[in-house]
């Protein structure tokens, strides 16, 4: 576990080493939304996971950034039906390479891809299917992308409204605000 996290500082400070100090848009963001696990266990799914998440974004140029993120659930992942119960957390550290395409001065669509760890814990209890039942940690590391549509409020704030493909049975809708500085 060590070893991930130093390879995303690694990454990270590698990225951002090319930046011009004349040309950086640095920024800190706020994002709030969803999750939805497509995930079926026994015929049962997860109810939708609200998130929260911490961005830090480099700009290397105008178009291009680096962006780091830590997302948390805030709640939800109940996993209920008739006669089971259980649910799943979720957080997530991330490293996205990001280019942003400017189609009007302060109107942005932002195209992000990178790296991401998630750390998730499952508890399923159903009596009817005593082979389903326990507790599961698992780590997983892998491919992640998604999409925003943000807008300059300011020369210090933006929105962003997105979508992210956290993994292959996991996505994240949100909304975000950022102050740049």
């Amino acid at each position: 576990m060590k070893k991930i996290t130093f390879f995303f500082i690694l990454c990270f400070f590698f990225v951002t080493g090319f930046a011009n100090a004349e040309q950086r848009d640095e920024y800190l963001g706020i994002k709030a939304g969803y999750m939805t696990v497509d995930t079926d266990v026994a015929g049962e799914n997860f109810s939708d996971i609200p998130i929260a998440s911490l961005v830090y974004g480099f700009g290397i140029t105008k178009d291009f950034a680096a962006e780091f993120e830590l997302g948390y659930q805030l709640d939800g992942g109940d996993l209920s039906g008739v006669g089971s119960s259980g649910g799943i957390n979720i957080s997530t550290t991330a490293i996205y390479g990001v280019y942003r395409f400017w189609p009007k001065d302060d109107v942005f669509l932002k195209v992000k891809a990178g790296a991401l760890r998630e750390d998730k814990k499952v508890v399923i209890f159903m009596p009817f299917a005593p082979s389903v039942n326990g507790t599961e940690e698992v780590t997983e590391v892998g491919f992640s992308a998604g999409v925003s549509l943000g807008k300059m409020f300011s020369d210090s704030f933006s929105g962003e409204v997105g979508y992210t493909m956290v993994d292959e049975d996991i996505d994240s809708l949100n909304v975000g605000i950022n102050y740049h500085f």
